[in-house]
């Protein structure tokens, strides 16, 4: 079932959850690949799901959704430079980093290419929001400092290709590289004052 996206998989739960779904409401693009692994079937204009399709989707169900999954520092920054480039050569990207992502269906792998799906952009557009991280259970500390690192390293996601390379100092390096570093520096210099507050008021 690897060639279902989210937008699949949601249009699956909603025609169980509804046990049967007039056909010319729905985008037969995203129903035709449940057709054709005989998860659903049309009858008289209705779709309806298969016993396979009724199994799938419970045991979907038992998986968070794509916001409330708990991601790695690493696969939060991949993720996000597949989002921002809009496509990212999965040549260069760590290949436990990108498993841990397909399987948590977030990218997936095209011709050579890691693309976003539906619920990996919701989860860096939550984040692009400024609102609590759902992975880390509560809302970050704020750190200016860390926030204008971060706010940088955005815009220079925005106009720099991932598979490119900078100057940096003496030596070229991978723009992924450059960007992952900051955000890295950036998250241990929240952690740093989040530690210093808490001496501080002991």
């Amino acid at each position: 079932m690897s060639d279902l996206t989210d937008t699949h998989l949601s249009l699956l739960r909603r025609i169980v959850t509804e046990r049967g779904v007039e056909i010319h409401t729905m985008d037969r693009r995203n129903l035709r690949p449940l057709v054709r692994l005989a998860l659903v079937e049309e009858r008289d204009g209705i779709v309806r799901a298969t016993s396979r399709g009724r199994d799938l989707a419970a045991k979907q169900a038992s998986h968070p959704p794509a916001l409330e999954l708990r991601l790695s520092a690493s696969q939060e920054d991949l993720l996000r430079a597949v989002v921002r480039q809009k496509g990212l050569s999965a040549a260069g990207a760590d290949r436990r980093t990108v498993r841990a992502l397909k399987t948590r269906g977030l990218v997936e792998e095209v011709r050579g290419d890691l693309v976003s799906t539906p619920g990996g952009r919701d989860r860096i557009d939550l984040d692009m929001r400024d609102e609590p991280r759902r992975s880390r259970g509560r809302p970050r500390r704020r750190s200016p400092r860390a926030e204008a690192i971060e706010r940088a390293v955005d815009q220079l996601e925005r106009v720099i290709p991932s598979e490119s390379e900078v100057l940096v100092g003496p030596i070229m390096a991978a723009a992924l590289d450059v960007t992952t570093g900051f955000r890295a520096y950036a998250r241990r210099l929240r952690a740093n004052e989040s530690r210093s507050r808490v001496e501080g008021d002991a």
